[in-house]
């Protein structure tokens, strides 16, 4: 005979359980849009002063946490009201993100840029990256949902919960780090020879 508390513990593990597993799933799914978050991130940086690139990611990774808030309720809520919403989310999202590789495709052709502009100050980089993130952010929260989508609804949450955290922390400390890894290399570099 089971204690009173076992089985609760029991269903309480196996659905942690649940949880982890879809978690990896979605993030396995993920990671191509993981990714590209970072390789936009990253370009979208070039040109911030260096002495501004520690700042900016930090203000990029703390609006990108904000909107997962957000986007998260958003995608429950459509998911809950009109699940089709779900699929056209994806394709507008998808549609977005080909529309802005296409126009850096063009601009780096030649093509397609207007008489020259000036060139952007690091504010406006830095709106530019949240914007891009929230429509990464949306196709991550997304798939994730398709990936979690015959789980019950705490569990629906609780993964989209375990994405935002690990991607905004995963892309944007990479990221970080990778702007330490420019200082690294030039102070090898400056470093005199043995």
């Amino acid at each position: 005979e089971m204690e009173g508390g076992a089985l609760p513990r029991l269903s309480l593990a196996a659905a942690a359980d649940d949880v982890a597993l879809l978690t990896g799933r979605a993030a396995a799914k993920t990671a191509g849009i993981a990714a590209d978050d970072l390789a936009v991130g990253a370009s979208k940086m070039t040109g911030v002063s260096p002495a501004q690139e520690l700042p900016a990611i930090w203000r990029i990774m703390r609006a990108s946490a904000l909107n997962k808030f957000w986007l998260v309720a958003l995608v429950l809520l459509v998911d809950h009201v009109v699940p089709l919403g779900i699929q056209l989310a994806l394709v507008a999202g998808g549609l977005y993100l080909a529309f802005e590789g296409g126009k850096a495709v063009l601009e780096r052709l030649g093509w397609g840029s207007g008489p020259a502009e000036a060139p952007l100050t690091d504010e406006q980089r830095i709106r530019g990256a949240i914007v891009t993130d929230i429509v990464l952010s949306l196709e991550i929260l997304v798939i994730s949902l398709t990936v979690a989508a015959q789980a019950p609804f705490e569990q629906k949450l609780f993964v989209l919960i375990a994405m935002s955290v690990v991607m905004t922390v995963g892309i944007y400390g990479l990221s970080a780090a990778l702007v330490r890894l420019d200082d690294i290399g030039l102070a090898l570099a400056r470093a005199p020879q043995p």
